[in-house]
């Protein structure tokens, strides 16, 4: 049968020299070549030809190209960071932290993924200061982290106060960080140690490492670990040597993990926070730098992750809240997952951590100081705040009470106002309803001297009270004050003002003169430039340190309405601390050029 004629759109013929509604004159060859063969197979022929050419098409591409990421998000690793632990039971009348707490918890991490490694980062600060300090010279918390490192792998960086020993060959106590060091069954580790230098301890040396590589499951994990130098007191220790450059060695340390293959670094640090947000900014060339578990504020903090900074976490002191980490893998890409935990009364103690540590050396301290529960006073209904947030961001009752007896060191010279640091009141406590010997020696881990100074108001006013009120946040350089009263006003550019300054007195109150001079009141700590304070560059005159606060706290409590309830005990042997003494009154002295300049650390 011939083919239908073409047709136009009026259903006419189209002659053969008529132009059609295509452009082209002509077909092109290759076409000209399909039709007869799309004539013979029909269109629905020439359809399914091309729906199978398609197919073939994508099959090939999907050969091609690697599969779609199906996997899982998967947590590899849970890290559980502590910082700043100076107690080993709990705070706040036994409410929050507490290490046998922390025993539990990671305890209850394994049991809830069993499949999952669970380790412990700690950054810095246990050995010192504390009550048990003083008598066993951090022992008591080596054994609390060897506990722990047995149920969950311990890893940690020291800070400041594990170099508060001397470590002196020639004194009595230089074994101690040395046998810290070597009855750990825990790594440390630091990487700001100069140990190319002669005079560094040799425990730190030899049994300090520089950095971890280890792997946990699919995870191989990089740390490196940076302490704080000593500028805040006058100088390292001659035995530990530490370098400031912080940036160069964290980067030098980066690229040593980055070519071990390390999947995820971590710095583990007890640094300033200022420092650590340069050290965060290292993430923008070198992206598996993640994480910096830090330590040394005492509060809590976070500053999340970011594409150019890597996240950086700080829990509270003692255990009171902590930070969960978990490492996520997904396909190619490690995440991590920041969660913080408080440490309290919905978590129970592990009994025996609770049996082995704590009330072992709970039994120890009573053995050596009997006198520990004996009641000094009595304050029915009501509590004194000795808490961390409290007295190094607040004022303190419990700050006020001591920086008010301050003012009392000597009978024959009247003092217009007294300082305190918040860093020298270490009990991180309330205390209610009666005060104990434990509570005094929790709350002066150091001996603590009152120095009086005479300074010029203007002095007095800009370089020690409004160094206290720029203080950052859980800074133990803040000041709990006595004589003075002002406010604290935040600025316009983020920082705090302090406004209204007034002395105030038992009987009126009166403006602040910058041109006069004051008597003021110092613990010998900031006096010999602590806390970066630098009393010694504006005093002239000045009593040398003289008596201890702890006995002055003593005899201002003991004053007080006498305990009424009966002691438990017929003989109690109190300290020696409390033994009154008769001081005579001393003479101001003048510092002379060479004493105003900040001591060294021995």
């Amino acid at each position: 049968m011939p083919d239908d004629p073409a047709v136009n759109q009026n259903n006419k013929p189209i002659e053969a020299n008529q132009p059609t509604l295509n452009t082209s004159s002509k077909k092109p060859a290759p076409l000209r070549k399909l039709v007869p063969f799309i004539k013979r197979i029909g269109t629905a022929g020439f359809l399914l030809i091309g729906f199978t050419l398609l197919v073939i098409v994508a099959v090939y591409k999907g050969w091609r190209q690697p599969p779609a990421n199906t996997t899982k998000p998967k947590t590899e690793l849970i890290v559980v960071q502590l910082n700043d632990i100076y107690r080993l039971d709990s705070v706040r009348a036994g409410k929050r932290g507490g290490l046998a707490r922390v025993v539990t918890f990671l305890r209850r991490l394994k049991d809830q993924n069993p499949e999952v490694p669970v380790i412990v980062l700690h950054a810095g600060d246990f050995l010192s200061p504390s009550l048990e300090s003083d008598l066993f010279r951090g022992r008591q918390m080596v054994d609390a982290m060897n506990f722990i490192n047995r149920v969950a792998p311990l890893y940690v960086v020291p800070g400041n106060h594990e170099f508060d020993y001397k470590d002196d060959p020639k004194l009595a106590e230089s074994r101690y960080l040395t046998d810290a060091i070597r009855t750990s069954n825990f790594p440390w580790i630091v990487s700001n140690i100069e140990r190319n230098n002669p005079a560094v301890l040799p425990a730190l040396r030899d049994r300090v490492n520089q950095h971890l590589v280890q792997t946990f499951g699919n995870i191989k994990l990089g740390v490196f670990g940076l302490t704080i130098h000593g500028v805040q007191s006058g100088g390292d220790r001659s035995y530990a040597p530490i370098s400031g450059d912080y940036e160069r060695i964290a980067l030098q340390e980066i690229e040593y993990l980055e070519g071990a293959g390390a999947d995820l670094i971590v710095g583990l640090t007890h640094l300033n926070i200022g420092d650590d947000h340069e050290l965060a900014k290292l993430k923008q060339q070198h992206p598996r730098f993640r994480w910096i578990a830090g330590g040394h504020e005492h509060s809590l903090d976070r500053e999340p992750d970011s594409s150019e900074t890597a996240l950086i976490t700080k829990g509270d002191s003692n255990a009171r809240t902590v930070w969960k980490i978990s490492v996520i893998r997904n396909g190619e890409n490690i995440d991590v997952h920041e969660e913080s935990v408080p440490i309290d009364e919905s978590i129970p103690p592990d009994a025996t951590f609770t049996q082995d540590i704590e009330d072992f050396y709970r039994m120890k301290v009573r053995n050596v100081r009997s006198y520990m529960d004996t009641v000094i006073a009595t304050t029915p209904n009501r509590c004194y705040n000795g808490t961390e947030e409290a007295v190094r961001d607040n004022e303190s009752d419990w700050g006020d009470f001591l920086a008010d007896t301050m003012r009392q060191a000597y009978k024959g010279i009247p003092v217009d106002v007294a300082v305190l640091n918040g860093g020298s009141i270490r009990i991180d406590d309330t205390i209610c309803d009666r005060i104990t010997f434990e509570n005094l020696e929790r709350t002066f881990a150091y001996p603590t001297r009152v120095v009086l100074v005479k300074l010029k108001g203007k002095d007095l006013r800009e370089h020690i009270l409004e160094d206290s009120v720029a203080s950052k946040r859980g800074d133990g350089r803040f000041l709990q004050i006595s004589g003075v009263s002002f406010r604290r006003e935040p600025s316009a550019n983020g920082t705090t003002l302090m406004k209204d300054l007034q002395i105030q007195s038992a009987k009126r109150q009166s403006a602040f003169d910058d041109d006069k001079t004051y008597v003021v009141a110092v613990n010998e700590y900031i006096f010999n430039c602590g806390d970066n304070y630098n009393f010694r560059g504006y005093v002239t005159d000045y009593i040398p340190a003289g008596p201890d606060l702890r006995s002055l706290t003593y005899t201002a409590l003991s004053s007080q309405v006498k305990n009424k309830n009966p002691i438990l005990g017929r003989i109690i042997d109190l300290p020696a601390y409390i033994k009154p003494t008769a001081t005579p009154t001393p003479k101001w002295q003048v510092l002379s050029g060479t004493d105003r300049r900040c001591p060294k650390s021995p």
